[in-house]
């Protein structure tokens, strides 16, 4: 597990800040696709909300159409400002890379309709959490502390227009432990959360040799937790292995393709880890993450790891 350094502050005290390094250090510079949201036509994310409701308002009538799915093919990014209320965070505390990762991909709760498009943020907050105060993963993501209240204040963080234009959609996670049986899907309405494994890595866990995924109820749930995000597809991330495909995931967030099974050239800091909603269901105690080197691993759920979140506009 990730060692946290010692947490100044009251917000540190409360939400265990990382002093430094100040973020999981995904490299920002895009790879394979180079592309700058500017060029298509969208100068950052007021722009795309602006764009994004005129897809929802008129579908494929909108002139915004084609170009909201090529963003989300090339997984462009923007940049976020946020706001953390105290002076000694760092600059690069206070901006927060997203990349578009899905073009109609989440259902929006409300009324069954898709989303125009969804985001992932490219780098870690830069406040860490825990899942739960104890180590229970009972009630997975649903009833975790970290959903239930810490991405509230997670939420206060981002500019008032764009929480205003996010939709809240619908998220699926296994609930319980295999070897008590089948494990349960539940349903939660999510403005803010985390990626479940299958969004990063795909629904066939063929070829995975984790604990976690090798028993048919296991498989079952984790891939039952969300069809994969159109991004990562596209960049033929899978579960080809279970290490080489997660490396391929985390390679993806900082934008990324491994090709040839290659080396995953992260700079993260040594112990870091990002939490994903998964639970982990060979147990009772742990939920799934990608740990620095990007490979999935378990994460105990008292432990206060980074968080990459994700929103639909």
């Amino acid at each position: 597990m990730g060692v946290f350094s010692e947490m100044r502050g009251l917000l540190g005290g409360l939400f265990g800040r990382r002093e430094q390094p100040a973020q999981v250090d995904f490299p920002l510079e895009l790879v394979q696709h180079p592309a700058d949201i500017s060029t298509v036509g969208i100068d950052g994310y007021e722009d795309l909300v602006a764009a994004a409701r005129d897809v929802e308002a008129r579908g494929e009538d909108s002139p915004y159409f084609d170009t909201l799915r090529e963003a989300a093919h090339d997984g462009l990014a923007f940049d976020v400002p946020i706001v953390m209320g105290f002076d000694d965070y760092p600059p690069e505390d206070r901006i927060l890379r997203v990349q578009v990762v899905g073009f109609q991909h989440d259902v929006i709760q409300r009324d069954g309709s898709k989303a125009a498009v969804t985001c992932l943020a490219r780098h870690a907050m830069p406040v860490a959490y825990a899942m739960n105060e104890e180590r229970t993963n009972e009630g997975g993501w649903q009833s975790s502390r970290l959903r239930r209240f810490h991405t509230r204040f997670l939420m206060g963080l981002f500019p008032k227009s764009l929480r205003q234009a996010i939709r809240p959609v619908r998220k699926a996670t296994a609930v319980g432990m295999v070897a008590k049986g089948k494990p349960d899907m539940v349903v939660t309405t999510d403005s803010l959360w985390l990626p479940s494994a299958s969004e990063l890595l795909g629904t066939s866990l063929k070829g995975s040799g984790a604990l976690w995924a090798r028993s048919d109820w296991a498989r079952s749930g984790l891939t039952a937790e969300g069809e994969q995000l159109p991004y990562f597809r596209q960049l033929g991330v899978s579960w080809s292995s279970w290490d080489k495909g997660s490396q391929q995931a985390a390679a993806a967030l900082a934008g990324r393709n491994l090709t040839n099974g290659g080396a995953l050239p992260l700079d993260t800091a040594e112990g870091e880890l990002l939490w994903l909603r998964s639970s982990c269901l060979a147990n009772d105690h742990s939920f799934l993450c990608i740990d620095s080197h990007g490979r999935a691993c378990e994460g105990l759920a008292d432990a206060k790891l980074s968080l990459c979140v994700g929103f639909a506009v």
